[in-house]
């Protein structure tokens, strides 16, 4: 186990993985399932970030969009990013930063909040 990871539950490990993995290039790490109704799967990114995902199938609903948490990533393409959300038909908002730089917003499959920073 790593030392360090932030935990998102979510309502499908499939759909998860597709999103993290297939979409803003995550790998695969671990997956197992602890118990019938608990899957985990254990992420990580280029710059060593990770993810654990858990799936609780007893909790049929996962509400994660009053959570706190906000994923942000720095990028030195912010354009490339935009064009990718779009390409892909996911939903984002943009904002401005102090110092004249951008960033965007949007949610994973999740309700989690995700920013990219330039």
């Amino acid at each position: 186990m790593p030392k360090s990871f932030v935990t998102i539950r979510v309502r499908s490990i499939v759909e998860s993985l597709n999103f993290y993995c297939g979409f803003l290039g995550f790998k695969l790490k671990n997956k197992l399932s602890p118990s019938r109704k608990t899957e985990l799967a254990l992420i990580e990114n280029a710059n060593s970030f990770m993810i654990q995902l858990v799936c609780r199938h007893d909790q049929s609903q996962v509400d994660n969009q009053q959570s706190a948490i906000i994923l942000s990533f720095k990028t030195d393409d912010l354009k490339q990013q935009i064009n990718l959300l779009k390409g892909n038909g996911y939903p984002f908002s943009q904002f401005d930063l102090p110092g004249g730089k951008k960033g965007i917003h949007f949610e994973d499959p999740n309700g989690v909040s995700i920013a990219y920073l330039n």
